[in-house]
């Protein structure tokens, strides 16, 4: 899933580049509260909390960072869509 299939292109104009950084990731030292996107997480398609799959993913999850920040150059945190 990206960015324009969960915001209408038209918001997106409303805003420059460095405005749309910081609303998604709350620019320079922002980061996402992976505790409580866990603690809200939904799970579709027979997975669940338990599963094994999202058990590996939230085990990784704080390694996204690092990789995101080495392969890319950005220090802010990545907004992520999973659709498991």
């Amino acid at each position: 899933m990206n960015l324009l299939q969960v915001i209408e292109p038209g918001w997106l104009r409303l805003f420059n580049p460095a405005e749309v950084n910081q609303l998604l990731s709350g620019g320079e030292g922002g980061g996402l509260d992976v505790g409580d996107m866990r603690a809200h997480a939904t799970y579709s398609g027979g997975y669940g909390p338990d599963s094994p799959t999202v058990k590996l993913f939230w085990k990784a999850r704080p390694y996204f960072a690092i990789i995101l920040r080495f392969s890319s150059g950005f220090r802010a945190a990545a907004l992520f869509f999973c659709n498991f």
